[in-house]
């Protein structure tokens, strides 16, 4: 994560559960991810590891908000 000068990082996770889905939110306070960039596009080894596992392997789905920071929304059905 990139900060702007001065700021310090912080890191909030979160999850909400109902009868259907679970949601995983992870965000950070950086200085975002341009919009000109699609980590989808051209996934880092990560980025991979984490999409096949969320996608394939949970049946679920994965979003890029920006905005202040980052956050990146993990959606997953309940079984």
């Amino acid at each position: 994560m990139r900060l702007k000068d001065g700021m310090r990082g912080k890191i909030s996770i979160s999850m909400e559960c109902n009868d259907e889905k679970k949601v995983l939110s992870v965000t950070d306070n950086g200085v975002g991810i341009p919009e000109d960039v699609d980590p989808f596009r051209r996934p880092s080894l990560g980025m991979n590891i984490v999409y096949s596992v969320v996608t394939a392997q949970m049946g679920g789905t994965i979003e890029l908000v920006r905005g202040e920071g980052t956050t990146w929304v993990m959606t997953f059905p309940v079984p």
